[in-house]
């Protein structure tokens, strides 16, 4: 029996920059980075089971930064539209 599709998530050039920034940065806190990759997965069209067993962390922590990030997307664009790259940087670490 085929895996449900979680709903695709949307990240633009300079959001996947940053996020992409974020799980290279040694100095990043590892929270910071478990959900960037987990945000990376999901943009690659990976599924929540596979990103939950490649991060070793539970499928409902993959669902739950999926959900969220698609939440914030809107206010993410906005926040790019503006031209404030750190704005938006500080963002997607607090979102």
């Amino acid at each position: 029996m085929p895996e449900p599709q979680a709903a695709p998530i949307a990240v633009s050039s300079l959001q996947l920059d940053i996020l992409e920034q974020m799980v290279r940065r040694t100095t990043n806190e590892q929270r910071l980075v478990k959900r960037a990759r987990i945000i990376l997965e999901a943009f690659k069209g990976i599924s929540n089971t596979k990103i939950a067993q490649q991060q070793q962390v539970d499928y409902e922590t993959v669902r739950r930064w999926r959900d969220r990030w698609r939440a914030a997307e809107s206010r993410l664009q906005t926040i790019e539209a503006a031209g404030k790259p750190k704005r938006l940087s500080q963002a997607i670490e607090s979102f």
